[in-house]
């Protein structure tokens, strides 16, 4: 049983199972969640959003879900998923979503990890009590008015170092101030009631706050379970597409594709890049399409200690930030415990009136603390007009000779060369220096590599030595996760590596 404090204001709020039934009172026939296909299109309208959600949640109640139960979420992205979300926020319930595509060995670790109480799944599981997601649809109705009180939550598995995952409680809950559609927040990064969004992120991951907060506003959410490149300009025109969610590998793809320049795009008044920084030409080829005013960069965690925002225009007077606070403070102290001067790199913290220690369903670390300000591990500094700028993970930090190397510097040199179309940098362990820089090169042209030593010219120019890569190989493509999140720990090992 999970337990969470209300919010600590007296004005009056709303839940999000309220909140879908105050806009199915509003406009039941008009359209909240569309999944094209091929062939087809299956669609709910706000009135039958909120029928189906209520009869799913009689379902769930009967399967012992209600206030503060953790119920696993393990759907594909559709209609199913919205509706065993919302059913379980009615009952006031803890919403954990998984990664369908899980193997079953890691749904075993997730489900000793975080002990829910009910999986909503495709098919039944020995294990854990199951309710399979066909029975949501065929359950007879209920009366809301017999719902439980108290307050929806969800949470959410990120990696974890010893190779378990971290079952963080998102904050704040799923309540709302009662008047308060779009928020100021909303508003500063682009959002407002009634949008057209198109869904594309996974929902086990950034792709589930942005929908169902999406929801939460009015939005008619375009659902796309199976991302094909080719297919998303023409969904974005057909469907007046005004905001998504995007993650820079996905950016890549999409500039690939002809038709985003051939079909009207005008519509998308809003695009919010996740998960990890884009290189800046890839940002400013995208700023080619779609205008900077549109593109708003978010850096920010589960854990939520504090948010930085940075639209494009902005982005292009501070090439390389990752903004100012939005509703934080930031401070980059050094490794002696003092704080870094503008320029100077150092570890980054934040802090907000409500950061705190992250709560877990489980084991988890607390948080580098400072003076009240936590950090996430990430080295970084502040310029002069205090805009964020990331070099790094410190984790990821490359000790060479007792000189420390960011990955994020030496790729972006890399980037410049026109034989790189893409590279990843990790450290390499090295006999006499401890670890030295190995990259990961994509050529441009597959075929015709750019020559190591041209590779080694381009970096003496830009880079001092201990930076420089000591190691390159070719590869058809950096190793990313579904999400965009490059997966650093497997580029080094392979046996291709050459020296430069």
């Amino acid at each position: 049983m999970i337990h969470s404090e209300k919010l600590s204001t007296t004005a009056p709020t709303i839940r999000i199972g309220d909140r879908i039934r105050e806009l199915a009172a509003r406009h039941p026939e008009r359209t909240a969640v569309i999944v094209p296909d091929a062939v087809g299109t299956a669609a709910l309208t706000w009135g039958e959003l909120d029928r189906t959600s209520d009869a799913a949640a009689g379902r769930l109640a009967a399967a012992g879900v209600g206030p503060g139960v953790l119920v696993a979420v393990r759907l594909p992205m559709g209609l199913d998923h919205v509706v065993a979300t919302l059913a379980a926020w009615k009952l006031s319930a803890t919403v954990l979503p998984l990664d369908p595509e899980s193997t079953e060995r890691e749904f075993a670790v997730l489900l000793d990890t975080a002990h829910p109480a009910v999986v909503v799944d495709t098919a039944p599981h020995d294990a854990v009590t199951t309710v399979p997601a066909a029975e949501l649809w065929t359950a007879p109705q209920v009366d809301p008015a017999a719902f439980p009180a108290g307050t929806p939550r969800s949470a959410h598995a990120t990696g974890g170092s010893t190779g378990r995952p971290r079952i963080i409680l998102r904050r704040p809950d799923w309540v709302y101030p009662a008047d308060d559609f779009p928020s100021a927040g909303d508003r500063a990064v682009g959002l407002d009631v009634g949008q057209v969004q198109l869904a594309m992120i996974p929902l086990h991951h950034a792709g589930f706050t942005k929908l169902y907060h999406g929801l939460a506003l009015g939005h008619t959410v375009v659902l796309v379970p199976q991302v094909v490149p080719a297919r998303i300009p023409e969904l974005i025109e057909r469907h007046r597409v005004n905001y998504f969610i995007i993650v820079p590998s996905l950016m890549r793809r999409l500039l690939a594709v002809p038709a985003l320049r051939e079909v009207d795009v005008s519509s998308v008044t809003t695009v919010h890049q996740s998960s990890a920084g884009a290189p800046p030409e890839l940002k400013r080829a995208w700023m080619e399409v779609f205008p900077p005013e549109t593109l708003y960069e978010g850096y920010s965690s589960q854990e939520r200690i504090g948010a930085l925002w940075i639209r494009g225009d902005e982005w292009l007077r501070h090439p390389g930030s990752v903004g100012r606070p939005v509703d934080c403070e930031v401070r980059v102290y050094r490794e002696d415990g003092g704080v870094a001067a503008a320029g100077e790199v150092g570890e980054v913290f934040l802090r907000s009136r409500f950061t705190r220690q992250p709560s877990y369903l489980g084991d988890g670390p607390a948080l580098p603390e400072r003076d009240g300000f936590m950090s996430l591990g990430d080295a970084g500094f502040l310029d002069e007009e205090g805009y964020l700028h990331i070099v790094g993970r410190r984790a990821e930090m490359i000790n060479v000779g007792g000189v420390k190397v960011y990955p994020a510097e030496v790729e972006e040199v890399l980037r410049q060369h026109p034989g790189v179309a893409d590279v990843a940098v990790a450290a390499r362990p090295h006999a006499v220096l401890g670890q030295a820089v190995h990259a990961v090169v994509v050529p441009a042209v597959a075929d015709a590599p750019p020559a190591k030593a041209d590779l080694r010219r381009h970096c003496q120019l830009l880079l001092s030595t201990a930076k420089m890569p000591l190691t390159y190989e070719f590869r058809e493509a950096i190793p990313h996760t579904d999400t965009g999140k490059l997966r650093r720990s497997t580029l080094v090992g392979s046996p291709a590596a050459t020296s430069g």
